[in-house]
């Protein structure tokens, strides 16, 4: 069984780097799905994604439909999931303490 962590983000940076520094130790797969981002955001993630093996990016222009960005992460994490893995969800402002 693998843990797997699925969130999409919009101009949230800050956030976003600070929960996924803190869960990364703990998941085998962190997916991020970003919905437009503007200022250093995407190349960030790009760079990150690259360095780091567990986080997968990817970019899907937001359409001010909330289920159908979540469903695109969550195809992504599809792509990857074998029988029995979890996946959880949240936000980049959802805060995990370790």
């Amino acid at each position: 069984m693998r843990l797997h962590c699925a969130m999409m983000t919009m101009n949230e940076l800050k956030d976003l780097v600070e929960n996924v520094t803190n869960i990364l130790p703990y998941v085998d797969s962190v997916t991020i799905v970003d919905g437009g981002s503007v200022g250093d955001t995407i190349t960030y993630l790009r760079n990150w994604s690259q360095e780091e093996p567990k986080i997968r990016f990817f970019i899907h222009p937001w359409e001010d439909n909330f289920p159908k960005q979540r469903n695109n992460y969550l195809d992504h994490i599809n792509e990857i999931a074998e029988q029995g893995d979890w996946i959880f969800v949240f936000d980049p402002d959802e805060f995990f303490m370790t």
